[in-house]
Protein backbone atom coordinates (compact mmCIF):
# COMPACT_ATOMS: atom_id res chain seq x y z
CA UNK A 1 0.00 0.00 0.00
CA UNK A 2 1.60 3.09 -0.97
CA UNK A 3 2.35 6.09 2.06
CA UNK A 4 0.75 9.01 2.39
CA UNK A 5 2.10 12.26 3.63
CA UNK A 6 1.09 13.92 6.63
CA UNK A 7 -0.50 16.79 4.68
CA UNK A 8 -2.98 14.10 3.24
CA UNK A 9 -3.21 10.91 5.39
CA UNK A 10 -5.53 9.13 2.27
CA UNK A 11 -8.48 9.55 4.45
CA UNK A 12 -11.28 10.96 2.58
CA UNK A 13 -14.36 10.50 4.89
CA UNK A 14 -14.25 10.97 8.58
CA UNK A 15 -18.07 11.29 10.44
CA UNK A 16 -18.39 12.25 13.75
CA UNK A 17 -21.01 10.92 15.90
CA UNK A 18 -21.96 13.71 17.82
CA UNK A 19 -24.94 12.27 19.83
CA UNK A 20 -26.93 8.78 20.75
CA UNK A 21 -29.79 10.76 21.28
CA UNK A 22 -32.13 9.93 19.02
CA UNK A 23 -36.50 10.59 19.12
CA UNK A 24 -36.66 7.55 16.69
CA UNK A 25 -36.01 3.56 17.76
CA UNK A 26 -35.41 1.68 14.54
CA UNK A 27 -35.10 -1.99 15.33
CA UNK A 28 -32.22 -2.55 12.40
CA UNK A 29 -30.52 0.21 14.05
CA UNK A 30 -26.87 -0.04 15.02
CA UNK A 31 -26.01 2.59 17.16
CA UNK A 32 -28.77 2.70 20.16
CA UNK A 33 -27.07 2.69 23.36
CA UNK A 34 -28.78 2.47 27.06
CA UNK A 35 -27.16 5.77 28.10
CA UNK A 36 -27.09 8.97 26.02
CA UNK A 37 -23.38 10.64 24.73
CA UNK A 38 -22.38 13.79 23.49
CA UNK A 39 -19.20 14.83 21.53
CA UNK A 40 -18.28 17.95 23.26
CA UNK A 41 -18.19 20.74 21.08
CA UNK A 42 -14.49 21.41 21.45
CA UNK A 43 -14.24 18.22 19.90
CA UNK A 44 -16.15 19.04 16.96
CA UNK A 45 -14.21 22.45 16.64
CA UNK A 46 -10.55 20.13 16.53
CA UNK A 47 -11.75 17.42 14.43
CA UNK A 48 -13.39 19.81 11.94
CA UNK A 49 -10.26 22.03 11.94
CA UNK A 50 -7.99 18.56 11.47
CA UNK A 51 -10.40 17.82 8.47
CA UNK A 52 -8.53 20.69 7.06
CA UNK A 53 -5.56 20.35 7.67
CA UNK A 54 -5.42 17.16 6.45
CA UNK A 55 -7.52 17.76 3.56
CA UNK A 56 -10.05 15.35 4.27
CA UNK A 57 -12.69 15.79 1.22
CA UNK A 58 -16.04 14.90 3.17
CA UNK A 59 -16.60 15.89 6.79
CA UNK A 60 -20.09 13.89 7.97
CA UNK A 61 -22.30 15.17 11.24
CA UNK A 62 -24.26 12.04 12.24
CA UNK A 63 -25.75 10.82 15.28
CA UNK A 64 -27.54 9.50 17.06
CA UNK A 65 -30.10 12.64 15.44
CA UNK A 66 -27.03 15.23 15.40
CA UNK A 67 -29.75 17.77 15.81
CA UNK A 68 -30.63 16.50 19.31
CA UNK A 69 -27.15 17.07 20.75
CA UNK A 70 -27.93 19.75 23.49
CA UNK A 71 -25.16 22.19 21.84
CA UNK A 72 -26.08 21.87 18.36
CA UNK A 73 -26.51 25.58 17.96
CA UNK A 74 -22.72 26.31 19.19
CA UNK A 75 -22.07 23.73 16.62
CA UNK A 76 -23.93 25.43 14.21
CA UNK A 77 -22.25 28.99 14.95
CA UNK A 78 -19.14 27.63 14.62
CA UNK A 79 -19.94 26.35 11.04
CA UNK A 80 -20.92 29.46 9.83
CA UNK A 81 -17.73 31.00 10.60
CA UNK A 82 -15.94 27.89 8.62
CA UNK A 83 -13.55 28.25 5.40
CA UNK A 84 -15.66 27.57 2.54
CA UNK A 85 -11.94 25.57 1.64
CA UNK A 86 -12.53 23.18 3.98
CA UNK A 87 -13.92 19.63 3.58
CA UNK A 88 -17.98 18.97 1.98
CA UNK A 89 -19.85 19.55 5.20
CA UNK A 90 -22.61 16.72 5.19
CA UNK A 91 -25.30 16.57 7.62
CA UNK A 92 -27.34 13.27 8.44
CA UNK A 93 -30.86 13.28 9.67
CA UNK A 94 -33.77 11.57 9.90
CA UNK A 95 -35.98 14.07 8.93
CA UNK A 96 -38.02 14.28 12.10
CA UNK A 97 -37.24 17.63 13.57
CA UNK A 98 -38.32 19.93 10.63
CA UNK A 99 -39.56 23.74 11.77
CA UNK A 100 -38.03 26.95 10.22
CA UNK A 101 -34.82 26.85 12.30
CA UNK A 102 -33.90 23.85 10.44
CA UNK A 103 -33.92 25.52 7.02
CA UNK A 104 -31.71 28.02 8.31
CA UNK A 105 -29.26 25.74 9.47
CA UNK A 106 -29.44 23.53 6.20
CA UNK A 107 -27.86 26.28 4.20
CA UNK A 108 -24.78 26.16 6.39
CA UNK A 109 -24.13 22.47 5.07
CA UNK A 110 -22.97 21.03 1.48
CA UNK A 111 -25.16 17.88 1.57
CA UNK A 112 -28.40 17.31 3.47
CA UNK A 113 -28.85 13.15 4.01
CA UNK A 114 -32.07 12.54 4.84
CA UNK A 115 -32.83 8.83 5.69
CA UNK A 116 -36.06 7.34 3.79
CA UNK A 117 -37.94 4.17 3.99
CA UNK A 118 -41.28 3.23 3.17
CA UNK A 119 -41.78 -0.14 5.63
CA UNK A 120 -44.06 2.10 8.09
CA UNK A 121 -42.01 0.04 11.48
CA UNK A 122 -40.76 3.53 12.68
CA UNK A 123 -42.94 6.11 11.32
CA UNK A 124 -46.54 6.45 9.70
CA UNK A 125 -45.59 9.61 7.77
CA UNK A 126 -42.22 8.50 6.11
CA UNK A 127 -43.62 10.34 2.73
CA UNK A 128 -42.58 13.39 4.51
CA UNK A 129 -38.98 12.92 4.20
CA UNK A 130 -39.00 12.65 0.51
CA UNK A 131 -41.17 16.01 0.49
CA UNK A 132 -38.48 17.39 2.86
CA UNK A 133 -35.32 16.90 0.40
CA UNK A 134 -37.71 17.77 -2.23
CA UNK A 135 -38.13 21.13 -0.72
CA UNK A 136 -34.51 21.54 0.53
CA UNK A 137 -33.25 20.98 -3.55
CA UNK A 138 -36.16 23.58 -4.03
CA UNK A 139 -34.23 26.27 -1.94
CA UNK A 140 -30.92 25.25 -3.35
CA UNK A 141 -29.50 23.09 -0.95
CA UNK A 142 -28.72 19.97 -2.51
CA UNK A 143 -29.91 17.33 -0.29
CA UNK A 144 -30.53 13.39 -1.18
CA UNK A 145 -32.57 10.54 0.02
CA UNK A 146 -30.85 7.24 1.87
CA UNK A 147 -32.33 4.15 2.41
CA UNK A 148 -30.55 1.52 4.54
CA UNK A 149 -32.29 -2.06 3.11
CA UNK A 150 -33.53 -4.91 5.23
CA UNK A 151 -35.49 -7.74 5.55
CA UNK A 152 -38.84 -5.62 5.80
CA UNK A 153 -38.00 -3.53 2.69
CA UNK A 154 -35.89 -4.95 0.33
CA UNK A 155 -38.77 -6.15 -1.73
CA UNK A 156 -39.54 -2.61 -1.79
CA UNK A 157 -36.87 -1.04 -4.07
CA UNK A 158 -38.58 -0.34 -7.29
CA UNK A 159 -41.44 1.33 -5.69
CA UNK A 160 -38.65 3.04 -3.71
CA UNK A 161 -36.88 4.23 -6.95
CA UNK A 162 -39.74 5.38 -8.87
CA UNK A 163 -41.35 7.46 -6.07
CA UNK A 164 -37.69 9.39 -6.05
CA UNK A 165 -36.75 9.25 -9.34
CA UNK A 166 -40.69 10.54 -10.37
CA UNK A 167 -40.17 13.93 -7.49
CA UNK A 168 -36.34 14.48 -8.90
CA UNK A 169 -35.13 13.66 -5.61
CA UNK A 170 -31.81 11.80 -5.93
CA UNK A 171 -31.37 8.36 -3.63
CA UNK A 172 -29.04 6.21 -2.52
CA UNK A 173 -28.75 3.02 -0.94
CA UNK A 174 -26.95 0.30 1.44
CA UNK A 175 -27.67 -3.28 2.65
CA UNK A 176 -27.83 -3.94 6.32
CA UNK A 177 -24.76 -5.26 7.74
CA UNK A 178 -24.66 -7.22 11.21
CA UNK A 179 -23.17 -4.85 13.86
CA UNK A 180 -23.70 -6.47 17.78
CA UNK A 181 -27.06 -4.27 18.24
CA UNK A 182 -28.67 -6.50 15.85
CA UNK A 183 -29.70 -10.02 14.75
CA UNK A 184 -30.84 -12.00 12.21
CA UNK A 185 -33.81 -10.87 11.51
CA UNK A 186 -32.72 -7.98 9.64
CA UNK A 187 -30.66 -9.81 7.51
CA UNK A 188 -31.68 -10.47 3.77
CA UNK A 189 -31.17 -14.03 2.36
CA UNK A 190 -27.97 -14.80 0.65
CA UNK A 191 -29.75 -15.28 -2.81
CA UNK A 192 -32.13 -12.60 -2.56
CA UNK A 193 -29.21 -10.70 -1.65
CA UNK A 194 -27.06 -11.39 -4.82
CA UNK A 195 -30.10 -10.70 -6.98
CA UNK A 196 -30.39 -7.54 -4.77
CA UNK A 197 -26.82 -6.19 -5.36
CA UNK A 198 -27.38 -6.58 -9.16
CA UNK A 199 -29.85 -4.59 -9.06
CA UNK A 200 -28.71 -2.17 -7.19
CA UNK A 201 -25.76 -2.13 -9.27
CA UNK A 202 -28.21 -1.95 -12.22
CA UNK A 203 -29.74 0.97 -10.97
CA UNK A 204 -26.58 2.77 -10.37
CA UNK A 205 -25.17 2.65 -13.93
CA UNK A 206 -28.00 3.93 -15.20
CA UNK A 207 -28.35 6.76 -13.22
CA UNK A 208 -31.52 6.16 -11.39
CA UNK A 209 -30.02 5.70 -8.23
CA UNK A 210 -26.77 7.47 -6.61
CA UNK A 211 -23.42 5.34 -6.76
CA UNK A 212 -24.10 2.19 -5.07
CA UNK A 213 -20.46 1.87 -3.47
CA UNK A 214 -20.82 -2.27 -2.60
CA UNK A 215 -17.41 -3.38 -2.77
CA UNK A 216 -18.76 -6.69 -4.28
CA UNK A 217 -19.69 -5.21 -7.30
CA UNK A 218 -16.16 -5.09 -8.68
CA UNK A 219 -16.67 -8.53 -9.70
CA UNK A 220 -19.39 -7.21 -12.19
CA UNK A 221 -16.62 -5.32 -14.38
CA UNK A 222 -13.88 -7.53 -15.65
CA UNK A 223 -12.07 -4.45 -16.20
CA UNK A 224 -11.50 -4.44 -12.83
CA UNK A 225 -9.83 -8.01 -12.37
CA UNK A 226 -6.29 -9.08 -12.69
CA UNK A 227 -3.26 -8.70 -10.26
CA UNK A 228 -3.55 -7.45 -6.78
CA UNK A 229 -1.61 -3.62 -7.20
CA UNK A 230 -2.65 -2.21 -3.83
CA UNK A 231 -5.88 -0.48 -3.06
CA UNK A 232 -7.61 0.80 -5.65
CA UNK A 233 -10.96 0.86 -4.60
CA UNK A 234 -13.92 -1.93 -2.81
CA UNK A 235 -14.65 -0.80 0.52
CA UNK A 236 -13.14 1.98 2.14
CA UNK A 237 -13.52 1.47 6.05
CA UNK A 238 -9.99 1.89 7.64
CA UNK A 239 -8.89 2.52 4.69
CA UNK A 240 -9.85 6.01 3.45
CA UNK A 241 -12.28 6.54 5.68
CA UNK A 242 -13.07 6.60 9.50
CA UNK A 243 -15.97 7.53 12.13
CA UNK A 244 -15.43 9.47 15.80
CA UNK A 245 -18.61 7.98 17.79
CA UNK A 246 -20.15 10.14 20.35
CA UNK A 247 -18.23 8.02 23.32
CA UNK A 248 -14.83 8.80 21.63
CA UNK A 249 -14.24 5.71 19.94
CA UNK A 250 -12.74 5.45 16.70
CA UNK A 251 -14.39 2.64 14.29
CA UNK A 252 -13.69 2.03 10.32
CA UNK A 253 -17.04 2.99 9.36
CA UNK A 254 -20.62 3.23 11.29
CA UNK A 255 -21.37 -0.28 11.00
CA UNK A 256 -17.89 -1.67 12.23
CA UNK A 257 -18.41 -1.23 15.81
CA UNK A 258 -14.91 -2.46 17.01
CA UNK A 259 -12.60 0.27 18.29
CA UNK A 260 -9.47 1.02 17.38
CA UNK A 261 -8.74 3.33 19.64
CA UNK A 262 -10.62 6.47 21.28
CA UNK A 263 -9.95 10.34 20.95
CA UNK A 264 -9.58 10.71 24.78
CA UNK A 265 -6.68 8.44 25.35
CA UNK A 266 -4.73 9.12 21.94
CA UNK A 267 -4.78 11.54 19.25
CA UNK A 268 -6.99 10.40 16.12
CA UNK A 269 -3.50 11.07 14.01
CA UNK A 270 -2.05 8.39 15.97
CA UNK A 271 -5.24 6.04 16.00
CA UNK A 272 -5.36 6.50 12.22
CA UNK A 273 -1.73 5.86 11.47
CA UNK A 274 -1.01 3.03 14.30
CA UNK A 275 -4.08 1.18 14.99
CA UNK A 276 -3.93 -2.77 14.80
CA UNK A 277 -6.92 -2.92 13.19
CA UNK A 278 -6.75 -0.78 10.67
CA UNK A 279 -3.16 -1.92 9.44
CA UNK A 280 -4.34 -4.83 9.36
CA UNK A 281 -7.56 -4.21 7.46
CA UNK A 282 -5.55 -2.25 4.94
CA UNK A 283 -3.33 -4.91 4.02
CA UNK A 284 -5.38 -6.69 1.52
CA UNK A 285 -2.48 -9.28 0.94
CA UNK A 286 -3.30 -10.71 3.77
CA UNK A 287 -6.61 -11.64 3.52
CA UNK A 288 -7.47 -15.07 3.78
CA UNK A 289 -8.48 -17.75 0.86
CA UNK A 290 -9.96 -17.03 -1.34
CA UNK A 291 -9.93 -13.42 -1.24
CA UNK A 292 -5.92 -13.07 -0.60
CA UNK A 293 -5.57 -14.73 -4.65
CA UNK A 294 -8.79 -13.34 -6.06
CA UNK A 295 -8.46 -11.05 -9.16
CA UNK A 296 -10.44 -8.50 -7.88
CA UNK A 297 -8.75 -7.72 -4.57
CA UNK A 298 -7.21 -4.24 -5.50
CA UNK A 299 -11.14 -3.10 -6.26
CA UNK A 300 -13.02 -5.01 -3.94
CA UNK A 301 -11.96 -6.18 -0.47
CA UNK A 302 -15.00 -7.77 0.62
CA UNK A 303 -16.97 -6.35 3.58
CA UNK A 304 -14.44 -6.98 6.83
CA UNK A 305 -17.39 -6.07 9.21
CA UNK A 306 -19.12 -9.15 7.76
CA UNK A 307 -16.18 -11.30 7.34
CA UNK A 308 -15.84 -10.58 11.52
CA UNK A 309 -19.57 -11.18 12.34
CA UNK A 310 -20.01 -14.03 10.58
CA UNK A 311 -16.86 -16.01 9.95
CA UNK A 312 -15.10 -14.59 13.17
CA UNK A 313 -11.86 -13.09 11.72
CA UNK A 314 -11.59 -9.94 10.21
CA UNK A 315 -8.69 -11.39 7.39
CA UNK A 316 -11.52 -13.98 6.64
CA UNK A 317 -13.57 -13.85 3.16
CA UNK A 318 -17.02 -11.93 2.91
CA UNK A 319 -19.08 -15.04 2.94
CA UNK A 320 -21.52 -12.77 0.74
CA UNK A 321 -19.00 -12.58 -2.63
CA UNK A 322 -20.60 -13.24 -5.22
CA UNK A 323 -18.19 -15.76 -7.05
CA UNK A 324 -17.63 -17.44 -3.72
CA UNK A 325 -21.67 -18.15 -3.33
CA UNK A 326 -21.60 -19.04 -7.00
CA UNK A 327 -18.39 -21.81 -6.33
CA UNK A 328 -16.22 -19.50 -9.11
CA UNK A 329 -13.11 -19.52 -6.52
Amino acid sequence: MKKTSDATLGMHILELEITSRCNLNCLHCYNRPKKNYDLPVKEFKKFFNFSKKYNVSNFIVSGGEARMHPEFDKICSFIKKRDKKGPRLVLQTNGTMIDEEFFKIASLFDVIHVSFDLDDLVRKDSLSNLYLAKKLINKGIKSYLFTTLHINNYKKVNNIVNLANKNKVPIGFNVCLPTEKQDDRFSIPLDDFLSLEKKLFKLSNDGKILRYSSPLTAVFDPLKGGEYKGNMGGCVAGIASCVVGFNGDVFPCPFFRVSAGNIFKDSLLKIWKKSELFNLMRDRSKYKEPCGSCDYLSYCGGCRNRALKLKGDVLAADPFCHLISKNKC
